[in-house]
């Protein structure tokens, strides 16, 4: 709850914390996974958040969200090209699912800060 009300950072050590205690469902265990990743990237550890979110996409294919949140991890790491490709394989292979409603608002945001590099 604290990244999405804003201090990313005072979220990461409970995100950490929880996931390495175990015990979580596979959907919670999946959507820690996904928020710590976010909050690494938006308080600029863009590299740990790529590999945290690569390990959560192997993990949890299921989950649509975490393989744009990994794309927004690659953007911000500058890797433009391996960000659009995230993206086009999560729409080719999840496109009809509707899985996204948690994270539609803080996506948008996201995608809203995206500066085109032209």
């Amino acid at each position: 709850m604290l990244d999405s009300q804003g201090p990313e950072g005072a979220a990461i050590p409970y995100y950490e914390r929880a996931i390495s205690l175990g015990g979580l469902s596979r959907d919670l265990h999946a959507y820690g996974l996904i928020q710590l990743g976010s909050s690494l990237r938006n308080v600029g550890r863009a590299e740990e958040a790529v590999t945290l979110l690569t390990e959560a996409e192997r993990r949890f294919p299921e989950q649509w969200a975490g393989s744009l949140f990994l794309a927004l991890a690659l953007h911000s790491a500058g890797r433009a090209e391996e960000a659009l490709a995230t993206v086009m394989r999560a729409t080719l292979k999840h496109g009809r699912e509707n899985s996204l409603t948690r994270y539609r608002r803080a996506l948008t945001e996201y995608i809203d800060d995206i500066r085109p590099s032209f």
